[in-house]
């Protein structure tokens, strides 16, 4: 039984508020539909009992037809109190139904001790067993009957004298009321003990079930934290091997290429310059590497500022595509850039944008081939910021890669990205760059279909310093 009790306690415990509180309620009505109702058609037998016992011992009186109308109304009762409970209990909402009949019991158990002698029963105790019963159920419910009680004993004294035409000694009468009040009271300070452990329990229910719910926040925190560790171990381990494989292809080259000049020193000079090119190429390649990867490390630590320049957008957007000239023939891809007649100059950081639009470009470029690759710059419509939109006809990427796109470290599709080159670090920088410059980066793609990466910038940003005031 113990082991039940701590089972059902710790599942009020650890359950929810709505939870807690259907629970609750289920229990309030199980205690006024069933418990309350078997315990008050009990409690009347055993009291007609006494009543009978007490009129033939101490009345010395055998008046059965009072007694067994008494019986009767009292059977009748717990019948229509129980079934009115069970039908109207979730109903009625005006009122507590359950307190109602608690407080119709007085008149039923001031009926006993008028049956049994009214004024000179000793009966006339039975009125404060309600306090008590109800001590430990709630402080406000026990204060109620302790007033109830002396208060009924009295208009029975009254209904006595008057109706019945009773002599009543007033001071014996009075007497006994006095004692049946102060009992109520001394039975109400129990409830008041009763009260504040109620209280005390639940508040620490509560602490309870907040310390609980607390823990179990942290623990999703934790248990989502641990996986996206996790995450940034695998792209960070999976970084370093693309990394290094990018780094080692330059760098046999430098070093192929260096040893045949030092093993040839009389190769004729055509082939001595593509070498040398060749060596040159590599070196571009491996400071473009090292330079993203140092300009992230840059942007996590705060250390890149902006520098804002007006410029003239169709100039920079041309001079940027004759830089990707090289790598649209090796692709045999049609670069195209578009300005639309209300673009012109701007305010904005132009080496940002420029590494924007090559990253963009370039992008598109390594992963189309046989395609076409378009700038198109257009005004918005307020006038305030320039779309720049980069579309390509190339892989694409799933809705999986878009997803996990702009993360440091983390790249698309590792085999592509090995297949094509590329530290995976120009489209995080990209999007980094855009939001120092106020505007935005987003992409759509379809797997296959090609990519559209549309930049947002406005017109004449406000410097950091200013925004933050």
């Amino acid at each position: 039984m113990a082991s039940k009790d701590r089972l059902t306690l710790d599942q009020q415990i650890l359950a929810d508020p709505q939870e807690a509180t259907r629970q609750r309620a289920g229990r309030r009505r199980h205690m006024n539909v069933v418990t309350f109702p078997k315990v008050r058609f009990i409690g009347f037998q055993l009291m007609i009992i006494v009543m009978v016992g007490h009129n033939l011992l101490i009345l010395h009186e055998t008046a059965w037809k009072p007694m067994a109308t008494y019986a009767l109304l009292v059977e009748l009762y717990c019948l229509v109190s129980w079934r009115v409970l069970v039908q109207w209990f979730d109903r009625v909402k005006a009122f507590d139904l359950g307190l109602l009949f608690l407080t119709i019991d007085l008149v039923f158990w001031t009926g006993a001790v008028y049956v049994s002698g009214g004024y000179s029963s000793w009966l006339f105790f039975l009125l404060a067993l309600r306090v008590a019963d109800q001590a430990f159920v709630s402080f406000r419910r026990a204060a109620l009957f302790a007033h109830l009680a002396p208060l009924f004993y009295v208009v029975m004294l009254v209904y006595q004298a008057t109706a019945d035409g009773v002599t009543v000694d007033w001071g014996q009468a009075l007497a006994l009321t006095l004692l049946l009040y102060l009992s109520s009271l001394y039975l109400l300070m129990s409830g008041l003990n009763a009260e504040r452990l109620r209280e005390r329990s639940a508040a620490a229910v509560r602490l309870a079930r907040d310390s609980i719910q607390q823990l179990q926040e942290r623990s999703r925190q934790l248990a989502f934290a641990k996986e996206q560790a996790e995450a940034a171990s695998v792209a960070k381990s999976q970084f370093l091997a693309n990394m290094s494989h990018e780094l080692k292809t330059p760098l046999n080259a430098v070093i192929g290429y260096s040893e045949m000049l030092i093993e040839e020193p009389d190769t004729d000079t055509a082939t001595r310059q593509a070498d040398l090119g060749k060596i040159r190429a590599s070196g571009q390649h491996l400071l473009a590497l090292v330079n993203e990867v140092l300009e992230l490390a840059r942007l996590e630590a705060g250390k890149t500022g902006v520098s804002l320049e007006e410029i003239d957008v169709p100039t920079l957007a041309q001079e940027t595509a004759v830089g990707l000239a090289g790598l649209a023939r090796k692709n045999r891809n049609t670069l195209e850039i578009e300005c639309a007649p209300q673009v012109g100059r701007m305010v904005t950081d132009p080496a940002k944008l420029r590494q924007i639009l090559l990253n963009l470009l370039g992008n598109g470029l390594k992963f189309t081939e046989g395609g076409r690759v378009q700038l198109d710059v257009q005004a918005s419509a307020d006038g305030r910021s320039l779309r720049f939109r980069v579309a390509d006809t190339g892989i694409g990427m799933s809705a999986e890669h878009l997803a996990r796109l702009f993360q440091p470290f983390t790249q698309a599709d590792g085999s592509s990205t090995r297949k094509h080159g590329g530290a995976a670090l120009g489209l995080t920088l990209s999007k980094r760059y855009c939001e120092m410059l106020g505007g935005s980066l987003s992409v759509e793609s379809t797997s296959g279909a090609g990519t559209v990466f549309t930049a947002v910038l406005p017109l004449a940003p406000v410097p950091a310093t200013q925004a933050a005031a």
